[in-house]
């Protein structure tokens, strides 16, 4: 058992104000006219979690002296160091690596990785002792093969080190690696031209790095401008689907993997939040196809949909309009069709339905990308309701594999962002819900419910979405009564979630109040 504490000796908290705390812990004040703000749940997935590792969480609190607050998690000890799993290939052994970076911390664990593998490794701080490193090697006759730059750093970065190095004719046959804290729009690109071999975002694992230096060392030339290897080459071996697509949603998880799964096919994707911001993006940009959310803020998407097809009357032309619907409610699919939307793909979103709709009604040439769909194909989801007696995993390990999938091995910052952004969103869904279920406004409960039980669903998290889905029928029927137990099972298979998400991506899950 371990016990942490984080004590704050300029602060004490009252007794009274203790006992506000642990209510808010156990969720017991779902008011929205608390005397406290915030909705609690970060408090009450706290306490979840500690729980579900076989811990607690407290505070202690004295006056005039300070508080300490802690909580105690059981923990396996590891029973001996872990080895590593791969044997460095005799190619690689006795290469002369440099490892550039301005974090002391970074540069121990590299060296010994490298050194394991059997590398002569040598480390420097910055870009310009880099350069002297390098030059006094060649000088020396016994030049380095291979640098590996960190990229964010003082003074000269990553990008400005590897185009000296290549602009020196003494260096210039030296293999780089890159290695960045996260990824930027046009970054790969600057990395090509820069003549970067490898471009990795971190944290990049054992098996990563050693699959970089080796795809680096394998090339038979310096590596040209047009030619960079990442940890995922799928999107460019795949054909590509050349559309100009609008994507009409309100929901940011929803507008995340949307944009994401069309831009893995090629498409130009452009992003609106409601019907009447559609219809402006419609009348500046003739797109291809529009992807059309059915419920929206402001105007839904069959509003929007038939004021296109008046519009259309007068200008002429024809835009392929498909509606993003949860199908699960009976005649909702006709009254897409009825609108005048040519057609309609179900919630949560799967790559082979978008592929197959833009193979349909869009005129350019599409080539089918066999492993994306395979690898999205896993994500297809039925709906499903939580069993009693027994509760089944909070992830569907197969769902969350394709939204792994989409952000691919080069971009951790997609998985983490979606993560953070479906945590927050559901902090928010959950309180909106609780003030609907206070004021008894069933179509607040239901818009809620709806909006929650599609970003669950993207994520994997299906005891959510289900319980989201009775929410909905609840609020859809003009009841709130037997909805407050809803929410708090749902609050509850958020924490559980959450709990999964952490283990799944290896990093810690923020969790909003």
């Amino acid at each position: 058992m371990l016990r942490f504490e984080v004590a704050d000796t300029g602060i004490s908290i009252p007794p009274e104000v203790q006992a506000q705390l642990f209510q808010a812990f156990a969720q017991a004040d779902s008011s929205t006219t608390r005397k406290y703000g915030g909705t609690g749940l970060g408090l009450a997935i706290s306490k979840r979690l500690a729980e579900l590792m076989g811990g607690s969480i407290g505070v202690a609190s004295t006056p005039g002296q300070g508080s300490t607050f802690w909580f105690t998690i059981r923990l396996a000890k590891c029973p001996a160091p872990c080895r590593m799993s791969r044997t460095a290939s005799p190619a690689l052994h006795g290469l002369r690596v440099l490892c550039v970076d301005d974090h002391a911390t970074n540069l121990v664990g590299l060296e010994a990785h490298l050194r394991a593998w059997g590398m002569r490794v040598e480390c420097v701080p910055d870009g310009v002792r880099a350069l002297d490193q390098m030059r006094a090697a060649h000088q020396a006759a016994c030049p380095y093969d291979l640098g590996i730059l960190d990229d964010h750093m003082p003074g000269m970065d990553g990008l400005q080190l590897a185009r000296a190095i290549k602009a020196d004719p003494w260096l210039t046959s030296i293999r780089l690696v890159m290695l960045s804290s996260f990824g930027q729009g046009g970054h790969g690109a600057a990395a090509q031209q820069a003549g970067i071999g490898v471009y990795l975002t971190k944290p990049v694992r054992q098996s990563q790095l050693y699959e970089a230096i080796a795809t680096a060392m394998d090339m038979t030339t310096p590596p040209p401008s047009t030619s960079l290897s990442t940890r995922a080459r799928l999107a460019e071996a795949q054909a590509q689907v050349r559309a100009r697509v609008l994507v009409a949603e309100d929901n940011v998880v929803n507008q995340k993997v949307a944009v994401r799964m069309l831009e893995k096919l090629g498409c130009r994707v452009d992003v609106v939040a409601d019907g009447c911001e559609a219809l402006e993006a419609l009348e500046r940009i003739a797109y291809d196809c529009v992807f059309m959310d059915c419920q929206m803020p402001e105007m839904d998407g069959y509003e929007a949909t038939r004021a296109i097809r008046t519009r259309e009357t007068q200008t002429g032309g024809h835009v392929p309009i498909i509606a993003m619907t949860a199908n699960a409610m009976l005649g909702d699919r006709e009254r897409c069709l009825a609108v005048g939307m040519d057609d309609y793909v179900g919630k949560p979103v799967q790559s082979p339905d978008v592929l197959s709709i833009l193979h349909k009604w869009t005129p350019l040439p599409v080539d089918t990308p066999t492993q994306l769909e395979t690898a999205a194909s896993a994500a297809a989801l039925p709906w499903r309701t939580l069993e009693a007696e027994r509760l089944p995993p909070a992830l569907d390990a197969e769902a969350f594999a394709a939204l792994k999938d989409l952000g691919g091995e080069e971009d951790d910052a997609f998985l983490h962002d979606i993560i953070a952004q479906f945590i927050q969103d559901a902090a928010a869904h959950l309180a909106t819900l609780r003030t609907a279920i206070d004021t008894n406004d069933p179509t607040a409960l239901e818009r809620a419910a709806h909006t929650l039980k599609s970003s669950s669903a993207h994520v994997g998290a299906v005891g959510m979405a289900a319980l989201c889905r009775e929410l909905q029928a609840l609020g859809r029927s003009g009841v709130t009564v037997g909805a407050a137990a809803h929410v708090e099972q749902l609050t509850d298979e958020c924490a559980r979630v959450c709990q999964a998400l952490e283990h799944e991506c290896g990093f810690p899950i923020s969790l909003e109040k």
